[in-house]
């Protein structure tokens, strides 16, 4: 949708959802730590990740699926304890 169709309310939560994304983007490293709680994150959390995975620019998709670290290849993710700790060390 073009932005110029849009309602000044939609227009401006538009361009918050782009400051958002673009403070992402701009950061060396960005660590979340959160539980997991009924197969999800905290909705905070989660309404973040929404707002800033925006296809083109945090990530892409290509032939072989999904592809985020070609959009910043700072990104990394950990699932369980292990994989935090493993992570940690590269910071």
């Amino acid at each position: 949708m073009a932005k110029e169709k849009l309602t000044p309310s939609e227009l401006e939560k538009s361009e918050r959802m782009d400051e958002l994304t673009d403070q992402f983007m701009a950061a060396d490293k960005v660590v979340c730590s959160a539980p997991f709680w009924n197969l999800s994150f905290p909705p905070m959390l989660k309404a973040y990740m929404d707002t800033i995975c925006i296809v083109g620019k945090t990530f892409h998709y290509t032939a072989e699926g999904v592809d985020v670290n070609s959009s910043n290849p700072s990104v990394r993710k950990a699932a369980c304890r292990e994989e935090l700790t493993e992570l940690a060390k590269t910071f």
